[in-house]
């Protein structure tokens, strides 16, 4: 958003200084001369617009800084929570991921209120980079993810069958509605289609804030890679051990996220 704060505030200072450059042109040679206040008030605009470009250059760097630093501090919580789950459950490293999303900043009460508001990835952690993201436009009852906003408790999914069924089959718009709701999972025909191959469990834990009471402030995602030729395929993500990892990390997490939500 400053970005195009900053384009704008340097466009209209460069329009004013051109502004300004014209009219001294103009004084120069004109017969008809113009008050002479216009000239160092058109400068004294464009002055003014470039210095509050630089004090809301430093204040976006600092903004940058302390967010890139509350990123680097979740990856590392979910590296730590993946490193754990890999250990204690015997699925390899590369196949275990986890991700953060935290509501879209918007300023409808609507939204809000009818659950509508949807969710961005803020953090992503996966040691493969397998499988890629799916571009999927994350909402209330859309996937685990979704899901989990929506009902504001843990949910899990052994999603195996479903991936082992459609990875690599693309479904039609007829094919895809003539699928049960539960599998669907609030995904358009193009977002399953995407995802359907290419996890064998997820799991999502609400991010509660610290200090404010039952305030929801995002959801942490674990899921599992499905891989084709495994076919020895044992759920893990739903055993007890799992959501006490779940549970501690998606604390970190929130803890983390705490000052941004108190800031925003």
């Amino acid at each position: 958003m400053w970005s195009r704060v900053v384009f704008w505030l340097r466009f209209s200072a460069a329009v004013f200084a051109g502004l300004a450059a014209i009219l001294a042109v103009y004084n120069y040679y004109a017969q008809d001369k113009l008050p002479d206040a216009f000239e160092p008030v058109t400068w004294g605009i464009a002055l003014g617009i470039v210095m509050f470009d630089n004090v809301g250059t430093l204040i976006s760097r600092k903004y940058h800084e302390v967010k890139g630093t509350r990123r680097k501090r979740i990856e590392k919580a979910l590296m730590s929570m993946v490193i754990n789950l890999s250990k204690t459950h015997g699925i390899p490293f590369d196949e275990i991921g986890a991700s953060v999303y935290v509501p879209r900043k918007t300023w409808s009460w609507w939204v809000k209120k009818h659950k509508t508001q949807r969710l961005k990835r803020l953090v992503r952690f996966r040691p493969a980079g397998y499988p890629q993201q799916s571009g999927v436009n994350w909402g209330a009852g859309k996937g685990m993810v979704g899901d989990c906003w929506d009902t504001r408790t843990s949910r899990y999914l052994n999603s195996h069958k479903i991936a082992e069924t459609y990875n690599g089959a693309p479904l039609s718009e007829a094919q895809f509605h003539k699928l049960a709701k539960a599998t669907r999972r609030g995904f358009t025909v193009q977002e399953f289609n995407a995802i359907a191959g290419k996890y064998s469990e997820v799991r999502a834990e609400p991010l509660w804030h610290e200090r404010k009471e039952r305030e929801l402030i995002g959801v942490l995602s674990i899921d599992r890679a499905f891989v084709a030729e495994d076919d020895r395929f044992s759920p893990r993500l739903d055993k007890k051990q799992t959501r006490e990892v779940a549970a501690a990390a998606a604390y970190t997490v929130s803890d983390i996220l705490k000052p941004a939500t108190e800031s925003a």
